[in-house]
């Protein structure tokens, strides 16, 4: 006896084995998210929030952001969530000055109260296993939205995602008055200005976040002494392609240094990367080289974006930190251009 076998009936088949084990690997996502956030504390504060899908990474990967919402209030929320088991491999006195890293961060801005401060709902929270905490609902980081850690469950949608110009516009304003903020009534240096520290909020706001180096600026000059050390693992000190040529060369930043943050944040904007050095592993010995560069010609990012932007930003990006000026004088010139 001789059967006709129907390839479409097995096609279909196939599909539908295909999306089955797919739905199943999407439960095991989630209730695998779940038990991980329940384990982050004693007091079970975060299992207050059902977790959805995740949004966005940031911060070189190391956190993961996730749709929640506060069951107690149905309000919407954000889920921040750092597994440790990433650091598994290091050395224990490596972990040890990276963990004290991020507490310092989130219990700073945990502190802060300013509407383009990222807001903070439930504070940290550590367990063993993980750091948690949740804020107001995030949309992704500016990270993401130029392109970089993208998570596969919102690719689709962040590929496709386009800042306008009166978005621009409009978000690098909130930056500077952020700033203005952090350094005038904090008193605070930010110190980690980049893609991965603005966070673009469910309604369009841009937040700003990673204070993981902030230091107080009551003082005029504050040390930076971390970047001496070249053993130093690269998440112990932030992302040199953001950080001012004073800071690399004689381990001293105010806040003015900043500004040279913000000057090289709105150009990877406009450029679309967050490497715009295509460096790698944030090499202290590379950077040092640039910035000495930088006191005999123009800052070579400048050629790359639209003359509209270098009006801007060329005066941020000054080798000199005195010749830098206020952004309150910046904004006044962006709104007039």
């Amino acid at each position: 006896m001789s059967y006709n076998f129907d390839h479409r009936s097995h096609d279909k088949y196939d599909i539908l084995v295909q999306k089955r084990m797919t739905f199943a690997r999407k439960s095991h996502d989630i209730v695998e998210r779940r038990r991980t956030i329940a384990r982050t504390t004693n007091d079970r504060r975060l299992t207050d929030f059902s977790v959805r899908d995740a949004m966005a990474h940031f911060f070189r990967c190391v956190w993961k952001i996730y749709n929640g919402v506060k069951k107690s209030t149905r309000e919407e929320a954000s889920i921040f969530l750092l597994e440790k088991k990433q650091f598994e491999l290091y050395a224990k006195d490596e972990k040890e000055v990276i963990f004290n890293i991020i507490r310092k961060g989130i219990f700073q801005i945990t502190k802060l109260r300013h509407p383009l401060v990222l807001t903070v709902q439930t504070p940290l929270e550590e367990s063993r296993e993980s750091f948690a905490f949740a804020t107001e609902p995030i949309f992704a980081s500016m990270a993401n939205i130029i392109g970089e850690s993208i998570p596969n469950s919102v690719v689709s949608e962040l590929m496709n995602y386009k800042l306008h110009d009166a978005e621009l516009k409009f978000g690098i304003l909130q930056l500077f008055e952020g700033l203005n903020f952090i350094h005038n009534e904090a008193k605070l240096i930010h110190r980690n200005i980049s893609p991965h520290s603005i966070l673009l909020n469910t309604n369009g706001a841009w937040k700003l976040f990673g204070f993981d180096y902030s230091v107080s600026s009551s003082e005029n000059e504050f040390e930076c002494d971390f970047y001496e050390n070249r053993n130093t693992n690269i998440l112990s000190f932030p992302d040199l392609n953001f950080v001012a040529p004073e800071c690399i060369l004689n381990n001293k930043c105010t806040s003015r240094s900043d500004y040279y943050s913000i000057g090289m944040l709105i150009c990877v904007i406009y450029l679309k990367t967050c490497n715009p050095y295509k460096s790698r592993n944030n090499d202290i010995s590379d950077f040092k080289i640039r910035a000495a560069n930088l006191s005999t010609s123009k800052h070579p990012i400048l050629e790359k974006v639209p003359p509209i932007v270098q009006g801007v930003v060329e005066p941020l990006l000054s080798f000199n930190p005195e010749q830098r000026p206020d952004l309150r004088q910046v904004a006044k010139a962006s709104i007039t251009n």
